[in-house]
């Protein structure tokens, strides 16, 4: 099993838990991003080190050039996730902090590119619920949960 199959299988627990605990709380315990979080993070660090070889090397990282790249691709990856928390703050609790904190552990795990496509997928998959709630004339204000959406974006960005 390669570290990308772990990656996306890591990514698909943390988002089904997650989306499950949406849909059931209306909220995300924090322990949740927390943990997908830190283990995409320990992720990142062992792919570069077996992608660099220092994992032959008994003193482990095998410069400061790999540090700093595994630093940067932790920083990128937290980035849309970051958006999204700066969002929830900006609109004032009309997004949850709990999707964002969920979207950064997600790019934590699997790298800003995907976790982007997957939020980019899960906005569409949330706007056409949306409009079928609207069809229905269901009141505008419904909450919906965002995260069964991320799952579900997650899921098309891994297949395409």
């Amino acid at each position: 099993m390669t570290i990308e199959t772990v990656r996306q299988l890591l990514g698909i627990a943390l988002l089904l838990a997650a989306a499950f605990e949406d849909v059931k709380k209306k909220s995300v315990h924090v322990a949740v991003p927390a943990v997908g979080g830190a283990a995409g993070i320990g992720l990142s660090i062992a792919g570069s080190l077996v992608n660099s070889g220092s994992l032959a090397n008994a003193g482990g990282l095998a410069n400061a050039g790999s540090l700093w790249k595994i630093l940067l691709q932790i920083f990128l990856s937290a980035l849309p996730g970051a958006f999204l928390l700066l969002c929830c703050l900006l609109f004032r609790g009309q997004i949850g902090s709990g999707d964002g904190a969920v979207l950064l552990g997600l790019g934590l795990i699997c790298g800003w590119q995907t976790a982007l496509g997957a939020f980019v997928h899960g906005l569409v998959y949330t706007g056409l619920f949306a409009l079928v709630l609207l069809a229905k004339r269901m009141p505008k204000d419904t909450a919906l949960p965002f995260l069964p959406f991320l799952l579900a974006g997650y899921v098309t960005t891994l297949a395409v």
